[in-house]
């Protein structure tokens, strides 16, 4: 009797584990969090800046002159408006009945996505504010590959540098033209198959997304990946406030205004180094005239640029200990970067949403959370937080448990120009 032949008899064995296998990352977000929320109602909220420092400033004689006629400070106001967003999540009953008891699954399933709602929103949220602006482009589809197959540029492409890095298996989008973003393509939102429908691996010559909604209706070349039902209207991302682009407005001031731009260099596809960190900080100082004022600045980027940097010290191979071997100085190989990360004593934020192309300079005090409503769970107002869908064919309840994690804010700046950003870095 071979093993063969008793098959049917065997048990099948499971490890016990259910592993995440698709991209995580939050950092960008958890850090952002940290920053001081300021509660506001529907109406805008009001950020001042001082654009000039008052004062008529003139020669005179003290023999009987004229004093000068004097003037004032002047002042900018800025706006930013919350903006609401949700979560949702749904499980059926028979899902929670089959699993709900160890025996008979691995892992009970409503339990355990309850208990990673949090951090699934936050994973949204990061690639919200990793977007290169707040109008809800999230990525770009160049081409149609076949059926409901499309490419996505490599990463590190100019003018759409994610390779899908800002996209999440599973989630829904609305898909909108690239001229005007007005022509929202019909049959949407449109599903990212759950199912390996997202394919970019790092370093990816051709990444693909998959809809398991099925071929996009009315496609065109280059359509827009939008954030479902937040085009032009999407939260404010780091991309949005650190930038070169003196076109259209920030917080509603017109961005041709010095006080509205941030410091900038253009790395002219350069790859990450000490000479480019100095440009930009002496940039800093020189604007803003205070040697500390870089101080509070913590340098984000993405892992390509990290390791561009990292590539950028091995030019320091050797430290010579002294004393010498031979008649030749006794040299020990050093490594500088395989500890943790830092430039000039800090420590480097490193986020796999962020833009490639890009090294941020980013002073965290500067920043605000407008919120209208804080970051929590949807009460049910019979208790708890779980909902039940109703039939809008009977008008009976739904064998199924929605819940549904609100958050209405916005990520908003009391001041850009003592910040900034290194634009158009090489990859490795």
């Amino acid at each position: 009797m071979a093993i063969s032949d008793i098959e049917g008899l065997l048990k099948e064995l499971y490890s016990g584990e259910v592993p995440e296998a698709f991209t995580m990352g939050t950092s960008f977000t958890s850090r952002a969090l940290q920053a001081e929320k300021i509660k506001a109602n529907t109406r805008a909220v009001v950020f001042n800046l001082e654009t000039a420092p008052g004062g008529d400033f003139k020669g005179i004689s003290f023999d009987d002159g004229a004093y000068p006629k004097g003037n004032q400070m002047t002042t900018k106001k800025g706006t930013v408006s919350s903006i609401g967003v949700t979560l949702g999540f749904n499980v059926t009953q028979l899902v929670e009945f089959a699993t709900k008891n160890n025996k008979l699954a691995i892992a009970p399933v409503l339990e355990k996505q309850v208990a990673k709602s949090m951090g699934t929103f936050k994973l949204w949220l990061e690639c919200l504010l990793n977007a290169p602006n707040n109008d809800g482009i999230l990525e770009i589809l160049p081409s149609n590959s076949s059926g409901a197959i499309y490419n996505i540029n490599p990463a590190g492409t100019s003018g759409a540098p994610f390779g899908g890095y800002l996209l999440i298996p599973g989630g829904r989008y609305d898909i909108y033209d690239a001229a005007t973003l007005l022509t929202k393509r019909s049959g949407g939102p449109y599903m990212i198959d759950p199912d390996g429908g997202l394919n970019n691996k790092p370093g990816d010559a051709t990444p693909q997304v998959t809809f398991s909604t099925g071929a996009i209706t009315g496609y065109v070349a280059n359509d827009r990946v939008v954030a479902q039902d937040l085009v032009s209207a999407s939260i404010n991302p780091i991309g949005y406030h650190l930038r070169s682009d003196t076109s259209g407005t920030w917080q509603a001031i017109n961005r041709t205004k010095i006080y509205a731009q941030s410091q900038t260099l253009d790395a002219a596809a350069a790859t990450l180094d000490a000479t480019l960190v100095r440009t930009l900080l002496h940039g800093i100082l020189k604007f803003s005239g205070d040697e500390g004022s870089t101080g509070e600045l913590t340098p984000y980027m993405a892992y390509e640029q990290y390791r561009n940097y990292q590539n950028a010290a091995q030019d320091i191979s050797q430290i010579i200990l002294g004393g010498v071997s031979g008649g030749s100085a006794v040299n020990k190989n050093f490594d500088l970067m395989m500890g943790e990360g830092r430039i000039e004593g800090r420590k480097i934020l490193i986020g796999n949403h962020c833009d490639p192309t890009k090294a941020f300079w980013i002073d965290f005090s500067q920043f605000r959370w407008i919120e209208t409503k804080a970051l929590d769970f949807e009460k049910n107002e019979a208790g708890g937080y779980f909902f039940r869908p109703v039939s809008t064919t009977l008008g009976t309840p739904l064998a199924s448990k929605s819940w549904y994690l609100t958050y209405m804010c916005n990520f908003a700046a009391v001041d850009v120009t003592r910040q900034g950003v290194i634009e158009n870095l090489a990859l490795p």
